[in-house]
């Protein structure tokens, strides 16, 4: 898996992206100020995750290769969680950066 969107995100530190994917997620649901701590992004994104982690991951892992521990169709991820969760891309890419960060291995359970 080439993508250079994907390849910037993955450059970034895990808080960065978790403060970036709670920022995403509070602007989505129609609240338009800056909050002067970060504490409450990373929270939302972190909750996010953890709330929907059993979808997020039933979709993530059908794209999934043990072999070569690595995502097969990035693209068709992106569709498929765009439809289930409704974000803009960029929101997936942050989110698939994190889970990658993670480790895809435990994500999957794969042994």
């Amino acid at each position: 898996m080439v993508d250079t969107r994907l390849n910037n995100y993955l450059e970034r530190d895990l808080e960065s992206l978790y403060l970036e994917l709670g920022k995403k997620i509070i602007r989505n649901e129609g609240i338009l100020f800056e909050m002067k701590s970060e504490s409450p992004y990373i929270k939302k994104a972190k909750n996010f995750l953890e709330g929907n982690l059993e979808d997020i991951r039933d979709i993530v892992c059908q794209y999934y290769d043990k072999n070569r521990n690595d995502i097969d169709d990035l693209d068709k991820i992106i569709a498929v969680l765009t439809t289930k969760f409704g974000f803009d891309t960029t929101f997936y890419y942050v989110l698939v950066s994190i889970l990658i960060k993670r480790g895809l291995q435990n994500i999957c359970n794969v042994n």
